[in-house]
């Protein structure tokens, strides 16, 4: 289980006081920009050794962000105030593959996350390989399909 919140509250405004004819006016002009991100994660990995140089993980994961955003203009003007939320259920399989004691790993992998807000399933395909060289040098080459 893990927690996040981001935020940043910006005023880059200021007073400035105006004088015609004997009458002082006072006003604010500038951007004034509060951000807040929330982000509250659940997840459960599994290993299960299928044989001494295969093993296969898998898991779930599940994410619930929200995202509070206001921008105004000149202490009056409310450009855009929103407050959204999303969440991802996620789960995953990825097969570790040993060869010739160990100097060859292989990871093929498979992802499906279902986002909330658009009702969608995303299928990503993962893959990795690792080649140990010798004790120092490690070859590693990994490809996938991510969706954001």
């Amino acid at each position: 289980m893990s927690y996040s919140n981001y935020y940043s509250n910006r005023d880059n405004s200021r007073n400035i006081s105006i004088t015609r004819d004997s009458q002082t006016t006072n006003i604010k002009i500038g951007q004034i920009e509060d951000n807040n991100l929330t982000d509250l994660t659940a997840k459960m990995d599994f290993e299960y050794k299928l044989t001494p140089h295969h093993q296969l993980d898998f898991g779930l994961q599940y994410t619930l962000n929200r995202i509070e955003y206001s921008y105004s203009q000149n202490d009056t003007i409310k450009v855009l105030d929103r407050d959204d939320r999303g969440s991802t259920l996620t789960a995953y399989v990825q097969d570790q593959i040993n060869l010739l004691d160990g100097k060859i790993q292989l990871k093929p992998g498979l992802r499906l996350t279902h986002f909330d807000v658009t009702n969608k399933n995303y299928l990503e395909p993962r893959f990795s390989a690792n080649y140990q060289l010798n004790d120092r040098i490690k070859l590693k080459a990994a490809t996938s399909i991510y969706t954001k």
